[in-house]
């Protein structure tokens, strides 16, 4: 799970990580807080939204005084940005530096390792990067190595952060850390300037500091409560998206929503329903039905399970019981399920829906799910 920037920096903050002064605005100041004497600033008014993207929003806004900033707020909340609403923003004081570095530490699941990438100046593509076992003295040490060959004052500062972030990420159990720019100052001083923090989420139950984070931002977080309640990992990808799936596992997911996109088709969500969520109660695939009748242009909606920690019997009764209660979904529902039971399963879905599509071949239920999206909306 990817945080929202300035929780990334409250838990460097928490940690002794240098970060600039700043404040988390959720409305826009009114009153008394917009006196507007003089300037205070310079600040940045960034834009909290979850992005991949390293580097500075470009939706960011510069102020000096609080009227400035009163603006900029009511310019930036519940404005849609990469498809998401800006629910909060971050205010923060803005740094001159002397000069910029950037530091990233990555899973990489190809070697089982972790990537580790260092470069100074505002140019990725001249990065060195190496990649170290998933060892706080193997990555120290390799920050170390790579910073040798960085411009003098970039590199006591990444080494520096190096060894005050590598027993951050390990302590977390991020998936990845990006510090782009790490800010380098004349005084031989570095803070953070903007940061992309993702955990696993799988090992959230061993924070409660960070699910108690999660449970205070109402307006963030959404889907990380919802699998967490749920048991179903589920994410809309485009809301214009005209074919949804329901399938186990992560991986199997993301090659579903692959192949679907390499027949020209365009994925409405991602849900990843695990044992819990589709072995019963029958509640969990109930949910799950109901969040997809919010897409508008569904043609069809592909079910695929193979796990063989499924109960594909009671997965079908659920499934069966769910599409029974929904009278108004007319959407074409192509179920593919393979494994002990699978049988079973199909004859309970064919008896219970007229909209079921059984197809055990995963590529032929694929291709069928293309030629359905090809039609006209369900």
């Amino acid at each position: 799970m990817l945080f929202l920037e300035h929780d990334a920096k409250e838990l460097l903050a928490i940690q002794g990580i240098p970060v600039p002064g700043s404040i988390r605005l959720a409305q826009v100041p009114t009153g008394a807080n917009i006196d507007d004497s003089g300037a205070s600033g310079p600040w940045l008014v960034k834009p909290q939204i979850l992005t991949t993207s390293p580097g500075q929003s470009p939706d960011a806004i510069a102020a000096h005084t609080n009227a400035e900033i009163a603006a900029a707020v009511s310019t930036l909340l519940d404005k849609t940005i990469g498809g998401q609403i800006v629910r909060s923003v971050l205010v923060e004081r803005k740094m001159t530096a002397q000069s910029m570095a950037h530091l990233s530490f990555r899973c990489d699941p190809a070697s089982a390792g972790l990537r580790i990438e260092v470069g100074a100046g505002a140019r990725r593509d001249a990065s060195l990067s190496e990649v170290v076992a998933p060892d706080p003295n193997a990555v120290i040490a390799c920050v170390n190595r790579l910073s040798t060959s960085l411009p003098g004052d970039a590199r006591s500062c990444v080494a520096a952060a190096g060894r005050m972030l590598a027993p951050l990420y390990f302590g977390y159990e991020a998936i990845l850390l990006d510090i782009d720019p790490l800010m380098i100052f004349a005084d031989g001083s570095w803070t953070v300037g903007d940061v992309r923090l993702a955990i696993d989420e799988s090992a959230l139950f061993r924070h409660p500091e960070l699910i108690a984070l999660l449970e205070r931002r109402v307006y963030a977080y959404g889907d990380i409560r919802q699998h967490r309640a749920s048991g179903i990992d589920y994410r809309v990808l485009d809301p214009d998206g005209s074919v949804a799936t329901i399938a186990s596992g992560a991986g199997h997911c993301a090659y579903l929503l692959d192949e679907l996109v390499r027949r020209g088709v365009q994925p409405y969500n991602f849900m990843d329903a695990g044992p819990t969520a589709l072995n019963g109660p029958a509640e969990g695939m109930h949910g799950a039905l109901q969040w997809l009748q919010a897409a508008k242009a569904l043609r069809c909606v592909l079910v695929a399970i193979s796990d063989g920690t499924i109960d594909l019997t009671a997965c079908a009764a659920h499934l069966a019981s769910a599409l029974g209660q929904a009278a108004d979904f007319k959407t074409p529902v192509v179920v593919r399920m393979a494994g002990t039971g699978a049988g079973a399963a199909g004859a309970i879905l064919q008896q219970a829906s007229d909209r079921v599509i059984l197809e055990p071949n995963i590529d032929a239920a694929l291709d069928l799910v293309a030629a359905q999206a090809a039609g006209a909306p369900g």
